[in-house]
């Protein structure tokens, strides 16, 4: 994973899910009260101490879902190579979000890193130029 991204990912670390709408729109608040937002545009399912709970196939409400991680601490993002969006959360809480889609953007996190159809990555994150 490039080095731009960990970064990136690393400040999602403690922040707190506050709100998830019918749009599959994620809301964080970083630790400096900066908003963040993951769009699930693809499949998804939720672990609970290791144990699926929920898919998106089998969301019936978001309030299903809203349940489980609302209020929630980040404890690491991660992207596997195969593009695939893990979101580890305190009380055991995982939720992985399954890059399969061929047509359509897998995940959007904030337009600053999206997972492109077939799994490519692309990210509008750019080193800050060096002061002299």
């Amino acid at each position: 994973m490039d080095k731009l991204i960990r970064q990136y990912l690393s400040k999602f670390k403690c922040a707190v899910i506050i709100d998830i709408n019918e749009y599959m729109n994620i809301a964080f608040n970083l630790k400096n009260e900066e908003i963040k937002y993951i769009l699930l545009d693809t499949n998804w399912r939720l672990l609970v101490n290791h144990k699926m709970v929920l898919t998106k196939s089998s969301l019936n409400e978001i309030q299903d879902l809203k349940k489980h991680i609302n209020g929630l601490k980040v404890k690491r993002i991660t992207i596997s190579r195969f593009s695939d969006l893990t979101i580890e959360l305190e009380q055991g809480v995982v939720l992985q979000i399954i890059a399969d889609s061929m047509k359509y953007e897998n995940w959007v996190i904030n337009q600053d890193i999206i997972c492109l159809p077939g799994g490519e990555l692309t990210h509008s994150l750019f080193k800050e130029p060096k002061t002299v």
